[in-house]
Order: C-alpha cells, then sequence, then structure tokens
C-alpha cells in the first residue's frame, strides 16, 4: 500500500476543484459550482448518518498551558478543554507528549514538502495539540480549517488530520484555509492511496461525501486527475450522483458509477467514511 502516493507531484496538481472537468451524467453537462447547494447523504430513508468528528494534530514546542493561551489570536480563549475561537466556535482540546514517531510519519503524509523551519520544528516538537470538531459538512470542514489556524498562530509547526492521513507543513495550511472556498478545504483533507491496482481516496467523509475507488491506468497524473476531478464533482457541482449512472468528460474516461458500503477501514476508525463509497468501473475499457 502506498500512502499519500501523489505527493511528488501534488503541488501541480491542486488545480480549482470547483472548476472541475465538465463531468457529464446521462448525457447532460451540469454547470460550475455557483449557488450550490449540500444535501446531507442518509444511510436510509429514515436515519441520518452520524456527523463524523475530526481531530486535528497539531504540533509545537509550547512550555505548557499557560504559553499556549497567552500566544493565542485576540479573541480565542483557552479553557480547561476547550479552545474557543473569536467567533465563538469551540473545539475539543487535548494535548499528547512528543514521541519518536509523530515527526517521520508527519513528513511522510506531507502533500507539499514544509519549509526548512517548519521541518525543524516538526522534528523537534515536544506536545501535539489535538482539536476534535464536527466534520460532515464542507462549512463545518471550513470552520476546522480557521481552529487549526488559531493554533498554528499560536506557535504551531503545521496539521495532521487524524481522519485522512495527511499533513501540512503550517504555511500551507494558511494558504489553503485562504482559498478555501475555491478548493482549498478539498485539498486540506483529502488524501489518496494506489493499492492493489487500485487508486482510492481518504477523508472525504469530512466533508460530508463518499470515497472513489478508480482502477489504475498506469499513467500515475491522469490517475490522480481523473479522481480529484470525480471528488470535486460530487462534493462541488450541487448534484447528486445515483447508482449506475455514466459519468465522464471531453478528456477523461468514462464510467458507471455504483455506490457500496464503506469497507476500507472498521466503522468507529477515525478514518471510517459512514456515507460509503463509490467505485467507478469502465463504460468502455478500450476507449478508456
Amino acid at each position: 500500500m502506498t500512502s499519500n502516493s501523489d505527493s511528488s507531484s501534488h503541488g501541480a496538481l491542486r488545480f480549482d476543484v470547483t472548476q472541475f472537468f465538465e463531468f457529464k451524467v446521462k448525457n447532460w453537462v451540469f454547470p460550475s459550482s455557483q449557488g450550490l447547494t449540500i444535501v446531507r447523504m442518509r444511510a436510509n430513508d429514515e436515519n441520518l448518518i452520524d456527523v463524523p468528528e475530526v481531530t486535528l494534530r497539531i504540533p509545537g514546542s509550547w512550555s505548557g498551558p499557560e504559553e499556549f493561551a497567552e500566544r493565542l489570536p485576540r479573541g480565542c480563549d483557552l479553557t480547561s478543554d476547550r479552545l474557543v475561537l473569536a467567533d465563538g466556535s469551540s473545539y475539543e482540546l487535548n494535548a499528547l507528549p512528543a514521541d519518536q514517531e509523530f515527526a517521520g510519519v508527519f513528513a511522510s503524509s506531507c502533500t507539499k514538502l514544509p519549509s526548512e523551519t517548519e521541518r525543524k520544528a516538526i522534528e523537534d516538537y515536544k506536545v501535539n495539540v489535538c482539536v476534535t470538531g464536527r466534520g460532515g459538512s464542507i462549512a463545518a470542514a471550513t470552520e476546522l480549517m480557521a481552529a487549526g489556524a488559531a493554533v498554528i498562530a499560536a506557535g504551531g509547526a503545521g496539521v495532521f488530520v487524524d481522519n485522512s492521513g495527511i499533513a501540512h507543513g503550517a504555511s500551507d495550511w494558511l494558504t489553503l484555509r485562504e482559498s478555501a472556498d475555491s478548493g482549498g478545504v478539498y485539498w486540506a483533507f483529502v488524501s489518496t492511496v494506489r493499492a492493489n491496482e487500485e487508486l482510492y481516496s481518504v477523508g472525504m467523509h469530512i466533508l460530508g461525501f463518499r470515497e472513489a475507488i478508480i482502477p489504475l491506468t498506469g499513467n500515475d497524473e491522469f490517475d490522480y486527475r481523473t479522481l480529484h476531478s470525480f471528488l470535486g464533482y460530487t462534493a462541488f457541482s450541487g448534484n447528486t450522483l445515483h447508482e449506475g449512472e455514466v459519468v465522464g468528460d471531453p478528456v477523461l474516461p468514462t464510467f458507471i458509477v455504483h455506490s457500496e458500503p464503506y469497507d476500507r477501514f472498521p466503522e468507529h476508525a477515525p478514518m471510517y467514511n459512514p456515507y460509503g463509497q463509490w467505485r467507478l468501473t469502465p463504460f468502455n475499457s478500450e476507449l478508456n
């Protein structure tokens, strides 16, 4: 298994996923994401899916909670177990002592190389501040980005997302937050994994959507662009896909989408997606 296998070229692929290719469903071309509406998916006709909790691990060298509180941006507050932002939103707060493995895991999970200063700070970190809040929608995920940014402003060196295994240096996280409405929120939370002749996503549940799986073609950049474009369509178009529909565009392959329950990680694991997954099968393997 290769996690975050697009990390070496991800910067070049970080196009605006809200301006995705013109995916077609049943020969209709859908417009761009302007005026989109997000519909919460249901486990069945009667019960809403439980909204996932999302945890951000933010390494730093604070000597204790007093220093951390002093360095928070103006308007933010710290209680015994909550981080309260200036807008009144609050998040569960925990701290984990440094260990010998985290810095290496962080480095291998980055989609963009952190700065030299950030890498040094992560290698020498003393504590992980863990911020936990509700995900399950683009709006909630964007608010989580603000919570992460507040901790970075207090001295955090980067952000590791427990629910997708993706990591960002501090400056990259702030850049993605600034462009949240034009795809930054997607790149902040969604990672990809290449394994067993497939490329699949991890972290779409943070935004409130299904994961997706496509077969590998042997062209890495082509496969990543195909998967990310499809996921951008599902997240930002405001349209809902259905079992058996055909999707594609003038450039990318044509697929039939199949809805499946999520089976990649066990239920209650941070990476478990309660919304399920889309499996894309080539409509015509010879044309694809």
